[in-house]
């Protein structure tokens, strides 16, 4: 739906950190247990990062939750 917390540490020239709440719906009925999540991140069509976190959340049915992130991207210059 949405990332909310949005920070952006920069690690010399050459790399970022973004850190942010990734915020989603659980469209169930019944709560579901999310164990691990992967995520593209996409710049103007371009993939960017790849995240892939084991997590343990409980999401109830037809609620939002979130899911704490962490993404280090190359900036290539």
């Amino acid at each position: 739906k949405t990332i909310n917390n949005l920070e952006l540490e920069m690690e010399g020239f050459d790399m970022a950190r973004l850190t942010g709440d990734a915020h989603f719906y659980n469209p169930n009925k019944n709560s579901i247990y999310i164990r691990d999540v992967d995520i593209d991140v996409y710049l103007d069509s371009d993939k960017v990062a790849a995240i892939q976190k084991t997590i343990d959340i409980t999401a109830e049915g037809l609620s939002d939750f979130t899911v704490p992130l962490q993404i280090d991207v190359a900036l290539g210059i």
